[in-house]
């Protein structure tokens, strides 16, 4: 999966409120999402997510992934697992067997595969303070529409597992069924003062599950009845009016709602002993008061076949630059030539305006010092810096900008160690040399001690450059030579002095850089203003790479003593069998990203393009040999 898309978006399930059959064209807008009808309009976030024509290609991958997740059997090691360990500490490994029976009779009545076939949404509401009706613990709702002709069965599955829940505690637990018209519902509710529940309901094809009090109950009332949903509110419309139409999905956050119920939680916490001379809850208001600069984070995603693309905007409050941390991650200025120092092979590519460090640190201080016993953050703050004989704020964090870029260069031979690059700005470089210097004077006398050294390194165009010689980095894969040093006001390090030649060249124009890398150009997003971020991964090896080094691990292990006890013998099993699962995650080409920023709003945009899986060559069995060849 895209390692750099994040699981952020994995957190969708779904409902639907009138259960319509599928589109097989392509979705024209939210409205198509009809299960997002039934979260309710006080919702703090919503994620939705829905099948579609377009998405042919990766359904067919995710039907390879999920089988290859079958043929497994990671629940065999999982169960030796356990049962070794309760056998182990003189357990009853019989009452175990008989639960492990009855857990896996019950989860095999469910096919998870297709319980959001069709589609899918996510409701969570946070508290807020003098909320009507609210719980002090967020709620939430999830919507599903699986695939068509399983929503019975698969109700049927949940309910039982609902049922068993019971049973573990039948004397704290209390289960209600009840069904009027299209409508069941089986409520499992917690024993006083817990005031919420477990709840599981059918809604002619949709399941519902939530857990909560009240808003789980207007969940289902709009389940029945279209009503004042949050995809109805003028703020969700406002957010989606600014990005393209949804095809796969959307996801939405009200910020202002995110922050005051972070407040509200964190005044419980004084709340809960008033009588306490430290108050944590004021202290912590202060911090979320330094972070409360959102007023909307929403995203759309679309797929075409071998293609996906993502729009994200984060709306900020009208007030957002008087809040601390605003200045430290937003203010830094944009970045107008990105890629000058990445060379046209790189495959892996980051860059970004990143924080103001010294800034950053003087809020934190400043924070320090406003809580119980701050007058002592400044002695601290001066014994550590007599100590390691630096200023932080002068020394260290006052020349660090924080602008960086990353990338990696693979090696000129098939198994040569690839090149590591990292670039930081630094605003004084006398300063950071000086530090370089205290640096490679402190581990110098080190690393003699072990047959190592620190050299200087001849680069041209550049001077100051040293980089460490040690035996054992031969043994530390891409971390051959590692250099440092400072040129055109950024602070390098690379992994060999090589990647940093190769740099440098590409930045005097000798070397083509990686705008004319063929997979960006063919796949990636082209700069054509000015950006805070820019991503760039070329994941055409990925789920062979990531294979390999999952296979890789358990052997490492074996000869390292690891697995004889150190780690169970069953999770090395699984990392191997993990490694065959991952192998089939082959379909991704590259993923990039730009983020940018227009007036009060952070923008952003990522694609991610899929590649056709080639299929191994099928084996063809040799004839068996006659007792004259043997």
């Amino acid at each position: 999966m895209q390692p750099s898309l994040r699981l952020k978006r994995a957190l969708c399930v779904a409902l639907v409120a009138c259960s319509l059959p599928l589109a097989s064209a392509p979705a024209a807008g939210v409205d198509d999402f009809t299960l997002a009808r039934a979260v309710p309009s006080d919702a703090t976030m919503i994620a939705a997510q829905r099948d579609h024509a377009g998405l042919a290609f990766i359904n067919k991958q995710y039907e390879r992934i999920w089988d290859a997740i079958q043929k497994a059997n990671f629940d065999r090691d999982v169960r030796k697992w356990l049962r070794t360990s309760v056998e182990d500490s003189g357990g009853d490994v019989a009452a175990f067997d008989e639960h492990w029976q009855q857990v896996s009779d019950l989860i095999t009545t469910v096919d998870w595969s297709s319980l959001c076939g069709r589609e899918m949404a996510f409701g969570m509401r946070l508290p807020v303070a003098g909320g009507a009706e609210q719980l002090p613990f967020p709620e939430f709702v999830v919507l599903m529409l699986p695939a068509e002709g399983k929503s019975a069965a698969a109700f049927e599955g949940l309910s039982g597992m609902l049922k068993a829940l019971r049973k573990v505690a039948e004397d704290d637990l209390t289960l209600t069924e009840d069904t009027q018209g299209d409508l069941t519902v089986h409520r499992l509710a917690f024993p006083p003062p817990t005031p919420f529940s477990l709840t599981l309901a059918r809604h002619r094809d949709t399941l519902i599950f939530g857990m909560g009090g009240g808003w789980v109950e207007q969940t289902l009332a709009l389940v029945a009845k279209p009503g004042d949903s949050i995809v109805a509110s003028d703020r969700f419309k406002a957010a989606m009016k600014r990005l393209p139409a949804p095809s796969d999905g959307f996801f939405y956050m009200d910020g202002v709602r995110a922050m005051e119920s972070a407040r509200t939680s964190a005044r419980l916490l004084d709340a809960i002993n008033p009588d306490s001379t430290d108050k944590p809850g004021e202290a912590l208001v202060k911090l979320i008061d330094m972070f409360d600069m959102f007023d909307t984070i929403a995203s759309v995603t679309s797929t075409d076949g071998m293609k996906s693309v993502t729009d994200e905007i984060t709306l900020f409050r009208s007030d957002a630059s008087s809040r601390a941390f605003h200045s430290i991650m937003y203010a830094q200025p944009a970045l107008s030539d990105p890629l000058k120092y990445v060379p046209k092979a790189a495959r892996n590519v980051s860059v970004g305006s990143g924080v103001d460090l010294g800034k950053m640190y003087d809020t934190m201080v400043t924070f320090a010092r406003s809580l119980p016993n701050g007058e002592e953050v400044d002695s601290t703050i001066e014994t550590a810096e007599a100590m390691l004989g630096f200023n932080f704020r002068t020394d260290l964090f006052g020349w660090m900008q924080g602008a960086y870029c990353t990338f990696t260069v693979p090696g000129p031979q098939a198994f040569s160690p690839s090149d590591t690059v990292v670039m930081v700005r630094v605003s004084d470089e006398e300063k950071s040399r000086a530090m370089l210097t205290r640096l490679f004077n402190a581990v110098g006398p080190l690393l003699e001690q072990q047959n190592g050294a620190v050299e200087d390194v001849e680069i041209e165009g550049a001077t100051g450059f040293r980089c460490v010689i040690h035996p054992m980095l031969g043994m530390m894969g891409g971390l051959t030579r590692p250099t440092m040093g400072v040129k055109d006001g950024f602070l390098f390090f690379g992994s060999s002095p090589r990647g940093l030649k190769n740099s440098f060249a590409v930045a005097a124009g000798t070397e083509e850089n990686f705008t004319k890398n063929e997979r960006y150009v063919a796949e990636g997003l082209p700069i054509t203003k000015p950006v805070h971020s820019f991503e760039f991964a070329d994941l055409s090896t990925w789920g062979k790479d990531t294979g390999q080094i999952l296979r890789m691990v358990p052997a490492m292990m074996n000869l390292m003593g690891g697995g004889g006890g150190a780690i169970p013998r069953p999770v090395l099993s699984m990392m191997t069998k993990a490694a065959g699962v991952v192998d089939k995650m082959d379909y991704y080409s590259s993923s990039c990203s730009l983020g940018w920023m227009e007036g009060q709003t952070y923008m952003s945009k990522s694609v991610t393009t899929y590649q056709k899986v080639t299929k191994p060559a099928e084996k063809t069995e040799e004839p068996a040999k006659t007792d004259a060849e043997n």
